[in-house]
């Protein structure tokens, strides 16, 4: 029994580098999906349909990738940049703090874009 409790050399760690960019995912997910339900509901569309929920489950991997990765790979220069620095370290804080409000704001756009391409007829028609 007391060899269930060892740690396994051959196990890998968790690493809070890999953690943290799945908090980040998560958390970007959370946002398009408060941005979708508010533009579905503000759009006066049916409340629930197939392309709904296709557009819905398409959006959830791809719009937090396209607006959330760019911003996780300038972030994550930014923070080395000031980092590495002293007399600028002191706005590492703000820095993070607008780059993930800019974030939220590019999934606020693609979603609405999106959003409105999707159902205004044209993609479902050709």
């Amino acid at each position: 029994m007391a060899q269930a409790t060892d740690m396994n050399a051959a196990t890998p760690m968790r690493d809070d580098k890999t953690f943290g960019m799945q908090i980040e995912g998560f958390a970007s997910d959370a946002v398009y999906i408060l941005c979708f339900g508010w533009v579905h509901l503000a759009s006066g569309h049916a409340l629930i349909s197939a392309n709904l929920l296709a557009v819905f489950l398409v959006g959830l991997i791809v719009v937090p990738l396209v607006a959330a990765l760019p911003m996780f790979m300038l972030r994550r220069v930014v923070v080395e940049v000031l980092g590495k620095q002293p007399s600028v370290a002191a706005f590492l804080p703000f820095s993070r703090f607008y780059l993930y409000a800019l974030q939220g704001v590019l999934v606020w756009v693609a979603t609405r874009e999106a959003y409105a391409l999707v159902f205004s007829g044209a993609f479902f028609a050709g």
